[in-house]
């Protein structure tokens, strides 16, 4: 019987920090295609797959010891294998079909072969076409008595319907906002580069993450689904845990690289960022996880981007010419503390774009709103106490100045794809997982609100041979319709009902798709947002996560939702104090002050709404809730019909396994902001 996904994908999930799978833990086969229309990228995978068989050794079967593979084979084909056995036995080929969804397989047709003494035996297997879903593959040896064995030298996939697979380049920043980059308009010229690769790749304008942070961003770019079916509530977790546990990437879970593996691409990831650590599950499907460049300083001007692209360089001139590749590429130099090197710091200081005298508070390492979080702050004053206040500009400069170094970066690497002759056969996708905020609704130098700043990020797909290239599309569209826009764009099917996300293909090559909504959340507030048909609504729940159990009463307190209710409560305070300093003039168990707060925490357990109108208010400064309730209603719904999708996904699989960070790792993190905030 086949195994089931838990037992047969732990291996995968351990190929992590540049260790390739051994292929005893795979069918060591090939995905060889036949017939007309075959190219070569296609035809490459049969030395790509059979490369791993000869650097690793034949296999050898005995009883009770089958191995598997999946495959993705739209139109169906055949599975022969072959090789030899030392004594009488019967070789056995199985299929089943996965449900990518839960990752349960279901037994499907089976062939097998007898040999009566040692020698050669081959076995052949019609397999069907699964659909939008993979095919679990066994090979078995059943040995008659006195004991025998079965030396596996060779299992060929021949697909019925052969189409090309053209090598795949993902390469996402971390924290890069879509309206800090010239690429979408920003006054500084900060994405020159990026504008190059442009005028030959079709942008979007209006893309949006799922998610205010790395890890549900990454787990929902990488599974087609909505971070909420990923995320741990109080019913599942149980006690409160550590943020990153709460995202785990359950290993039923069918990800884009085990999706591109099992159609005969090489795979291999170079990550910038503890947030999506191997024990996090994003390094499913990936013969390469190398996290290298995430362990090393972020101040540290060798590592970064620099790092990460001359790695995966490094690994494409290891493979060979023709072999179809799925290469993922992440960057997190954009991220707080902002520390850009020469020639680039400095670049733009001073040329007036952003008030000079402005200033922000310095706060607590707690998340809160209205501060300034003290790892941003500190690389400024290294020798000194931080001040009370700081002024903002020159971090934004900062910012921008680190922008500009990553896009230079890209130039370099893209040239060098370009003179290898990489560039111009392969499908580029560039994105980020989120934006970043500059003060704007409370927020500085982060990425935990709802609102553009952080949800517009920016996305350009090019095409191999730039085809297409200098596109605009002004559509709406979703980190989330990566996956299936990827599976499109390989050959593979695209119409698998159980994604949040959709094909962007049609828009790819100058067509139309309706609107459809978009979801996003963040955990700071407990918020979620939908955006629709050129509208926008987000719901806060700011006390919730506090009831729970988990970060501090000083994020509701800084809300601007418990800053109004204060108001409304207490008009003979309007003017004289904020709830803050309310707050602050007792302390102790049953004070005004205590009292205060619990009735605070009781008012803003929400939910609150907010409704903008997002071409007429791109910064979302005039909240219409009030004014449009229709049109709040229509949100309202599109909400809640994106949200039971989410949670009845989030009900197929079992909670991901726990994650404990080294303490090195822990450390790093908290340098980096993401302990006590994100």
């Amino acid at each position: 019987m086949i195994e089931t996904t838990r037992n047969m994908r732990g291996a995968a999930a351990a190929a992590v920090s540049g260790i390739r799978l051994a292929a005893r833990t795979l069918l060591v086969g090939v995905l060889a295609t036949s017939g007309p229309g075959c190219g070569d990228p296609a035809a490459a995978a049969v030395a790509g797959v059979r490369d791993l068989l000869n650097r690793h050794g034949d296999v050898r079967l005995v009883d009770g010891g089958p191995v598997h593979r999946r495959v993705e084979l739209p139109g169906g084909g055949r599975l022969r294998v072959s090789g030899s056995a030392d004594g009488p036995g019967t070789l056995i080929a199985r299929e089943s079909r996965v449900d990518p969804a839960v990752g349960d397989a279901q037994p499907g047709g089976s062939a097998e072969t007898s040999a009566p003494a040692a020698g050669p035996v081959e076995v052949v297997l019609d397999l069907p076409d699964p659909g939008p879903a993979p095919l679990e593959l066994e090979i078995a040896w059943q040995s008659q008595p006195g004991g025998s064995s079965f030396t596996l030298q060779e299992a060929v996939v021949t697909e019925h319907d052969p189409r090309a697979r053209p090598p795949i380049i993902f390469v996402s920043i971390d924290t890069l906002a879509a309206r800090h980059t010239s690429l979408h308009g920003y006054a500084r010229r900060t994405t020159p580069r990026l504008e190059e690769l442009a005028e030959q790749s079709i942008v979007f304008d209006d893309c949006i993450t799922n998610a205010t942070w790395t890890t549900p961003s990454y787990v929902s770019q990488f599974t087609g689904l909505y971070p909420l079916a990923f995320h741990l509530d109080e019913e599942r977790k149980g006690p409160p845990k550590a943020e990153w546990n709460t995202w785990v990437l359950p290993e039923e879970r069918w990800t884009m690289a085990e999706m591109l593996a099992a159609a005969g691409y090489r795979t291999a990831a170079f990550v910038d960022n503890l947030m999506i650590a191997p024990g996090l599950g994003l390094p499913q499907g990936f013969e390469v996880y190398d996290m290298t460049a995430a362990r090393r300083p972020k101040s540290d001007p060798a590592g970064g981007v620099r790092q990460v692209t001359s790695l995966a360089l490094k690994w494409l001139d290891g493979l060979k010419a023709g072999e179809p590749y799925f290469l993922f590429v992440q960057a997190f130099d954009v991220h707080g503390p902002y520390l850009p090197d020469a020639p680039w710091a400095g670049a733009f200081r001073g040329d007036g774009l952003y008030d000079e005298q402005a200033t922000a508070k310095v706060g607590q390492t707690a998340p809160v709103l209205g501060v300034v979080q003290p790892y941003v702050v500190q690389p400024l004053f290294p020798k000194g106490q931080l001040p009370e206040r700081v002024h903002t500009a020159p971090i934004i400069s900062a910012y921008d100045e680190e922008v500009l170094m990553v896009d230079d970066a890209l130039g370099k690497f893209f040239a060098d794809l370009r003179q290898r002759g990489l560039l111009d056969e392969a499908i580029v996708v560039f994105s980020a997982d989120h934006g970043e905020a500059m003060g704007e609704h409370a927020q500085f130098f982060g990425h935990n609100v709802c609102y553009d700043e952080v949800l517009h990020v920016p996305l350009l797909i090019r095409l191999p041979g730039g085809r297409g290239g200098g596109q605009r599309v002004g559509d709406t569209v979703q980190l989330v319709d990566l996956y299936p826009t990827i599976a499109e764009l390989a050959g593979l099917r695209a119409d698998r009902p159980y994604l949040h996300g959709r094909s962007l293909v049609p828009l790819l090559e100058g067509g139309r798709l309706p609107p459809v909504p978009t979801l996003s959340s963040e955990g700071w507030l407990d918020a979620v947002a939908v955006t629709y048909e050129g509208w926008k609504l987000i719901e806060t729940r700011p006390a919730h996560h506090v009831e729970r159990g988990q970060d501090t009463v000083a994020l509701v307190v800084s809300s601007p939702q418990a800053e109004a209710w204060f108001e409304a409560s207490y008009p003979q305070a309007r003017g004289r104090e904020t709830l803050e300093e309310a707050l602050a003039r007792y302390a102790g168990p049953n004070s005004p002050a205590d009292l205060l707060c619990a009735e605070m925490l009781r008012a803003m357990q929400g939910p609150f709404h907010e409704l903008y109108a997002r071409r007429d208010d791109p910064l979302e400064a005039h909240d219409l809730a009030s004014l449009q309730p229709e049109r709040l209603a229509q949100l309202q719904e599109a909400l809640e019909t994106q949200r039971r999708r989410a949670y009845a996904a989030r009900g197929e699989t079992d909670a991901g396994a726990e994650y404990t960070p080294s303490a090195e790792d822990l450390e790093q993190l908290r340098q980096l902001g993401y302990v006590g905030g994100h």
